[in-house]
């Protein structure tokens, strides 16, 4: 049986390895090529080159210098030249995924024919670890030179920085938790609070959708700024007794969001009818202006009086009053209450769009 050595250079390795890479622009311009160059030189046992030859020879990368763990592993049929030279690209039969590299330490070994695997086994070093940028695990950072696209999620540790003359493109940005822009470092520009959904620019605790801590300058606006105008109507009956104690009114209730350096007017209006039939009858409401659950003395109380006189029944009686007040920025609850005063008649509070006594209330809000 034959014995053979085998000679090679690991310089040779690396170029000719880098120069196969170069050699495969379809694959280099979308996936790395699972392939490496190796050239080596067969000897029989007595030292004279193997020509014009073919054998088996086996292939396998371990992580370590002796015994191991084999990582990848195939088997070729290579021919010699006259000198006893051949060439092969491992990875024709069994690809060399970039897990393979995922490691610092990775040994190569070769057994021809049935000899013992050749000693010691060879280091791959260098160009061989180009096969794991498809992953990039492990950088430690450098510069990316051209267009770069991610089909998948990027996550970040750190920081992300854009060059000033940059801009980002972006369908969707995802963040656990509040994503704050700054420019210089550590000078909060924008800032979205994740469980509101609150943006801020120049402010890291915006209270409104968006509130802009400054003078924003712009063409034209789309919508109201500031200036805004809605009405709510009754939507049922309220029966207030004597001893009925303040009872929102049914649809005079408004949630709004405030801007900064705002005015508010408010205003309701609405109809009172007292239940007795009688031509003496008579009933006392007060109606009342809440906002965030507290009564406003100043212009946000009246006490409604229906009194049956002259023979006459049924009798309406309308409140309306109105004031403005300015509240802090972000979101306050307006609603109108009615409640009894002790003395008279049950009396019947607003009512819904068929009814004579449907009150409403309006709130205008006067950006200054």
């Amino acid at each position: 049986m034959k014995r053979f050595k085998m000679f090679f250079g690991v310089g040779i390795i690396l170029i000719i390895s880098s120069v196969v890479f170069a050699l495969v622009p379809s694959e280099a311009e979308g996936a790395v090529p699972k392939l490496l160059n190796f050239q080596g030189i067969l000897r029989d046992g007595s030292g004279a080159s193997l020509s014009d030859s073919t054998v088996s020879v086996e292939f396998k990368i371990y992580d370590a210098a002796s015994l191991g763990n084999v990582k990848w592993m195939e088997t070729q049929s290579v021919t010699t030249d006259t000198f006893g030279l051949f060439n092969v690209i491992l990875g024709t039969a069994t690809g060399i995924e970039d897990s393979v590299f995922k490691d610092s330490v990775r040994y190569l070994g070769v057994k021809v024919e049935t000899d013992p695997e050749l000693s010691p086994r060879s280091r791959l070093v260098s160009v061989a670890y180009a096969n794991r940028v498809s992953t990039v695990d492990g950088a430690t950072g450098g510069t990316i030179s051209g267009n770069t696209s991610i089909q998948s999620d990027l996550s970040v540790a750190g920081s992300i920085k854009v060059g000033a003359s940059d801009t980002v493109f972006s369908s969707n940005i995802s963040s656990n938790s509040p994503l704050s822009l700054q420019a210089p470092a550590g000078s909060t520009r924008m800032f979205i609070n994740d469980a509101t959904g609150n943006v801020g620019i120049g402010t890291t605790a915006p209270t409104t959708p968006l509130q802009v801590n400054g003078t924003v300058t712009a063409t034209s606006f789309l919508g109201s700024f500031g200036n805004n105008v809605t009405t709510v109507y009754g939507t049922a009956a309220l029966t207030v007794s004597p001893a009925t104690s303040s009872t929102p009114i049914p649809g005079l209730t408004q949630t709004i969001i405030v801007p900064s350096n705002s005015i508010l007017y408010i205003g309701t209006e609405g109809g009172v009818q007292t239940t007795n039939s009688s031509t003496t009858g008579f009933s006392f409401v007060d109606v009342d202006v809440f906002i965030d659950g507290t009564s406003i003395p100043d212009g946000g109380r009246r006490r409604i009086a229906v009194l049956n006189n002259g023979g006459i029944t049924g009798i309406l009686v309308y409140w309306s009053l109105s004031f403005s007040t300015v509240l802090s920025p972000g979101s306050h609850t307006i609603h109108v209450s009615s409640q009894g005063v002790g003395i008279g008649s049950n009396a019947i509070v607003s009512g819904n769009t068929s009814s004579h006594l449907q009150g409403q209330l309006t709130i205008a809000v006067i950006k200054q």
